[in-house]
């Protein structure tokens, strides 16, 4: 997959703080989160063997990483204007502006 480097929606900060990029956080992407700690941590305490809570902490604290860099990068995306962000733009009170190729 190639790498964009022109944002195909409307930027609104270039440079977002983790602060910004956390407050971002959409309820999917709280749903990213809490699927990829729940799923793991089940599937480690059902066949973990021969320590299935060591494996099930184990795989929740990779999964909750996880989740949250997915969630992270989808607010990064967002602000950024590589992701459709029209939630955001009302928020920041700016214009939405929709660059891709189908839409003009």
């Amino acid at each position: 997959m190639p790498i964009e480097d022109t944002p195909t929606f409307t930027v609104i900060n270039d440079n977002p703080s983790f602060g910004e990029l956390v407050t971002g956080f959409r309820p999917s992407d709280y749903g990213v989160i809490a699927a990829s700690t729940t799923i793991p941590t089940v599937v480690g305490l059902s066949f973990g063997k021969p320590a299935p809570r060591i494996a099930g902490a184990m795989l929740c604290l990779i999964g909750v990483t996880g989740g949250f860099t997915i969630a992270l990068q989808n607010s990064a995306g967002r602000l950024l204007g590589f992701k459709e962000n029209r939630r955001e733009c009302e928020t920041y009170s700016v214009p939405f502006v929709d660059c891709t190729p189908g839409s003009l």
